[in-house]
């Protein structure tokens, strides 16, 4: 059987075209250093990389949020430790008072008191990111301050007893903050500032702080051990949820290299092939069909 020129031209043509083809997707894939960089590539590869792409980034937003919240309540525990530092003083300075060689001095005392006051109501106020971390979900302005008069320590905002939450999870969410209502209240004159500056007048007064005075400092202090110790136990919490993420994120990470990366020494040496077969081709073909190549390139 006789083959013409005509198919063997046409043979040659289709095996070279796909050996250019080859080549421009090898250059491609060194280029980009993904093997698939078009649907048509590979579309089982395509929907598997989509997929794995998609619990990627959904696992990125997670840890990214997670890490947030941490910073969050992390900022949280130093405000009410540096509370619960004043507060601390406070409850030294009044065993001092009852003492009548060292309290003695109510002025004095009546000027410690307010220090501790201001600063905390200062550390009540605490920022981060633009959030005060005990002011609920009201954001508007600091939550607390003295009143115009200066002789009541009220909320500036309607409420702070709004809850932050962050998605951890497709399924589940974390509270982050600590509310100022779960601290001090309504501040309605019974919380532990606005006692404090009535312990504050009392002195200026001449009064030393009650009983009451001393059970009421003593049991915000244990609210807020107790506070400390509860975010200790949500970051905690957080802190192993992160570790998980970041094994997952690994996993899924070398399952989408395996996926999609090139192996470039593989690639560049296939590309060599391709090249040195493409040259050799048309050699052969100057050889073989040296008239009917010039009819159909």
């Amino acid at each position: 059987m006789r083959i013409s020129d005509r198919t063997l031209a046409t043979s040659f043509l289709t095996t070279v075209n796909k050996t250019k083809e080859k080549i421009q997707n090898l250059q491609t894939q060194i280029l980009t250093g993904s093997k698939v960089n078009a649907p048509s590539d590979s579309p089982s590869g395509t929907s598997r990389i989509l997929r794995i792409a998609e619990q990627v980034q959904s696992y990125e937003v997670y840890k990214k949020n997670i890490e947030n919240g941490l910073s969050f309540m992390e900022t949280t525990v130093s405000t009410l430790e540096a509370i619960q530092l004043e507060v601390e003083k406070l409850d030294v300075l009044f065993v001092d008072l009852v003492n009548p060689v060292t309290g003695s001095d109510l002025t004095k005392a009546a000027d410690q008191v307010y220090a501790a006051l201001k600063s905390i109501v200062e550390q009540a106020n605490t920022e981060y990111d633009g959030k005060y971390v005990l002011g609920g979900t009201d954001f508007s302005e600091p939550p607390y301050g003295f009143n115009a008069a200066g002789d009541a320590v009220e909320m500036k905002v309607l409420n702070t007893s709004g809850e932050q939450k962050i998605r951890i999870n497709k399924n589940i969410t974390e509270k982050i903050n600590t509310t100022g209502h779960e601290i001090f209240g309504t501040t309605n004159g019974n919380d532990i500032m606005n006692r404090l500056l009535n312990v504050y007048n009392d002195l200026k007064a001449g009064n030393k702080p009650s009983e009451d005075d001393k059970a009421a400092l003593k049991n915000f202090n244990k609210n807020l051990t107790g506070e400390i110790s509860n975010i200790g136990d949500r970051i905690n919490r957080l802190s192993s949820t992160n570790e998980l993420i970041d094994n997952q994120l690994i996993g899924l990470k070398t399952l989408l290299s395996k996926e999609n990366d090139v192996d470039v020494t593989e690639a560049v040496i296939d590309l060599q092939n391709q090249q040195y077969f493409l040259d050799v081709s048309y050699k052969m073909s100057s050889m073989i069909l040296p008239k009917s190549l010039l009819d159909y390139i």
